[in-house]
């Protein structure tokens, strides 16, 4: 059962976002809505994804649930994925008011935020994420999402100040190379061998494999 306050705090959020239904939950329609909007976005459509996740959240009764928590998760993909950055990240804002210790509304308002390219609110959010799971990988992807933005100066500082929290960060891209290979995603492959190589450029395989890859473009 949701702490009384917390439930007041997400129903607020919800009212914000979209309206609260004054009547009961319609469970069926709602978990309905929240199927087709999962299947628009693995169909790559998240403009039709998030008006299903808003009509399901708009079910919403008098008493939050893992449900319209779970919606709105949903819904902050949706807006990340059109490029509704902030939106996302009041989504995600929303999610925090309502539990301040959600380690992954914390980590996905940080990927955001890195996209929208407030890089010192990310790293912000990606300590507080770590602080709270106390998981390397927490600073591992952060990294990789700053590379993979574009940042790569300052994700070779983020790198620095947390590279101790990263377990065997090289091992790591160095598998990603051989997986995204075989699986003939040679973008990808190379991107991951550019993220090697930013750790360590004197690698004569990997820097070979590199220049192969950059071939195949």
């Amino acid at each position: 059962m949701f702490h009384k306050k917390k439930t007041a705090a997400v129903l607020l959020f919800l009212t914000l976002a979209v309206g609260l239904c004054g009547c009961g939950v319609d469970y069926e329609k709602q978990d309905e809505l929240k199927a087709s909007g999962i299947k628009k976005l693995e169909s790559y459509q998240p403009k039709e994804a998030l008006a299903d996740f808003e009509k399901a959240i708009a079910l919403a009764g008098t008493k939050a649930t893992k449900s319209e928590v779970d919606l709105c998760y949903y819904k902050g993909t949706a807006q990340t994925m059109m490029g509704e950055y902030d939106d996302a990240i009041e989504t995600y804002d929303g999610l925090i008011s309502y539990d301040d210790k959600d380690e992954k509304a914390y980590f996905l308002r940080a990927c955001v935020k890195v996209k929208a390219g407030d890089i010192s609110g990310a790293k912000d959010d990606y300590e507080t994420a770590f602080r709270l799971t106390e998981d390397g990988d927490v600073y591992f992807y952060g990294f990789t999402q700053l590379m993979t933005e574009g940042y790569k100066v300052e994700a070779m500082e983020f790198y620095e100040e947390t590279k101790d929290s990263i377990e065997d960060t090289k091992r790591l891209f160095y598998e990603q190379i051989a997986i995204y290979e075989e699986k003939g995603d040679f973008d990808k492959a190379r991107e991951a061998a550019s993220q090697y190589l930013a750790l360590d450029a004197d690698n004569k395989a990997v820097g070979r494999e590199y220049d192969f890859l950059e071939m195949l473009k």
